[in-house]
């Protein structure tokens, strides 16, 4: 299997990418397949020599299948979570490019269960490839990293949803909105055109809602920049659309 993974303690995090050969077959077939896709993933980690007994597979960020192993490592039980959560996203189109950071990296945090989600605006005019481009930048020496950014036309992620970013400018406390937030920065807030801008909100109203469904985070504790750490952001939010307004779009998608 040719798949990212992070140990944390005595859990295995497998990252799958949709597009891979054992997610999205499988997961159609997924009664059919389980035992065979037990197999495997117990194989590879074997491989790489994790002793723990926990083994999460990890589908864009979200925990999609939790396999547990008996003591002596030989047999396992599977549960999978995919349903209710596809049931809930249905309705949301979107498309997320992924462009992972190093988890050697110092922007790369730590295992967490996001309970808030803080949005942000980027403050220039360049496209959410280009924000995430620039973080793995040799020239990017600062230690800020996000999740997602957005723009008028793409989604791109950087970072697992399980893994913290260091966005929110409030330390890394494990109290922290750091510790415990999903970061997404809404790009080209500085272009002339307002219609570029509208769209990149909508787009980052619609993956807000995406991610509220996946991780069943309330609605409330989708909040700003502004609110984990005083600095004036999401600016063009705040100048032309109001953050009651962006957050009655989320709730349109939910």
């Amino acid at each position: 299997m040719d798949v990212k993974y992070l140990i944390k303690e005595n859990q295995l995090f497998i990252f799958v990418d949709f597009d891979s050969e054992i997610s999205k077959e499988f997961f159609n077939n997924a009664k059919k397949k389980i035992n065979n896709l037990n197999k495997e993933i117990i194989t590879f980690s074997r491989k790489i020599g994790f002793k723990g007994k926990v083994i999460k597979v990890v589908i864009q960020g979200v925990v999609m299948m939790t396999i547990t192993l008996s003591i002596d490592g030989s047999s396992a039980s599977s549960e999978l979570e995919t349903e209710e959560i596809v049931k809930r996203n249905k309705n949301i189109n979107i498309n997320i490019n992924k462009y992972f950071l190093d988890s050697k990296s110092d922007k790369y945090g730590n295992y967490m269960r996001p309970k808030y989600i803080v949005i942000h605006n980027t403050a220039n005019s360049a496209s959410s490839y280009d924000e995430i481009d620039y973080l793995h930048s040799s020239q990017n020496n600062t230690f800020t990293s996000f999740h997602f950014a957005v723009d008028d036309e793409e989604i791109w992620q950087a970072l697992p949803v399980i893994v913290n970013g260091w966005h929110a400018g409030d330390g890394k406390e494990i109290s922290s909105y750091n510790r415990k937030s999903i970061g997404i920065e809404i790009a080209k807030s500085t272009n002339h055109d307002d219609l570029v801008k509208d769209k990149a909100i909508d787009n980052a109203a619609k993956l807000t809602a995406y991610l509220i469904n996946e991780h069943n985070i309330p609605l409330e504790n989708v909040v700003t920049h502004n609110h984990a750490s005083g600095k004036y952001c999401p600016h063009d939010i705040y100048d032309r659309y109001g953050w009651d307004n962006f957050i009655k779009r989320v709730s349109s998608y939910l």
